[in-house]
């Protein structure tokens, strides 16, 4: 009792808490079994959006949707809190998708944009958490 006491003080905590924080305590940056599980994830080529470079990224968090394949499990309550993306050696790209638990406010859309910040004009292989892993290129795309 004495260790769940915690645990049960901050869920209360959450429920009670105004928005953003229950998104960010559940906050999770998701492994490549649980793209593909949830429906798969593909890109586009990067556009300005508000002024930035950002790369466009499908994927549905929930499940409900097949975006490179058919879904098999369904996460509902979970939303897309981000898609962050890193630049590594021999221009390839990472890319992660970072979930939460659905909000009041929170945007529950599919297509969600990753900022390209500090990437050079040139043609770069998109990887999903693992530069290099041939299962998990995405694509090939131009920076301008």
């Amino acid at each position: 009792m004495k260790k769940a006491l915690p645990v049960l003080l901050a869920l209360a905590l959450a429920a009670s808490a105004p928005a953003g924080v229950l998104g960010w305590l559940t906050a999770s940056s998701r492994m490549w079994e649980f793209i593909q599980r949830s429906g798969g994830i593909k890109i586009a080529e990067p556009v300005i959006k508000h002024g930035t470079l950002v790369l466009p990224v499908e994927y549905d968090a929930s499940g409900s949707r097949a975006i490179t394949r058919p879904p098999s499990g369904a996460n509902s309550g979970l939303v897309v809190r981000s898609v962050q993306a890193r630049l590594k050696a021999n221009h390839q790209i990472v890319i992660w998708v970072v979930t939460q638990v659905g909000e009041k406010d929170t945007p529950t859309g599919w297509l969600h944009y990753a900022e390209l910040k500090g990437v050079p004009p040139g043609t770069y292989a998109v990887y999903y958490a693992d530069a290099g892993d041939p299962e998990k290129f995405l694509g090939q795309i131009v920076v301008p």
